[in-house]
C-alpha cells in the first residue's frame, strides 16, 4: 500500500466546533479529492458497502429490479 495515497483518501475531514475531525470513510460515500473538508456521497441509484473508498467508481449501480432513492446507501 501506497502509505501516502492511504493517508489521503481514507479519511473525511469534519470540523466540529472549530476543531478538524478526521473519520474513516464510511460506506455510501468516497473521498478523491486531496484535502476536501468533506466526503462525496454516492449518487442517487447506487450504492457502495466499501470502506474508505477513495472513488465514484466504488459507488456500484444498484442491479435491475432495485434502486436506492437517496444519495450515500451503503446497501442496496
Amino acid at each position: 500500500i501506497d502509505s501516502k495515497r492511504y493517508l489521503v483518501f481514507s479519511f473525511c475531514i469534519h470540523t466540529i466546533n472549530r476543531r478538524y475531525i478526521m473519520q474513516l470513510v464510511a460506506p455510501g460515500s468516497f473521498q478523491d479529492t486531496v484535502g476536501a473538508l468533506s466526503c462525496n456521497l454516492c449518487p442517487i441509484g447506487s450504492y457502495n458497502i466499501k470502506v474508505e473508498a477513495s472513488s465514484p467508481d466504488d459507488c456500484l449501480v444498484c442491479d435491475p429490479g432495485t434502486f436506492s432513492d437517496q444519495s450515500g446507501k451503503s446497501i442496496e
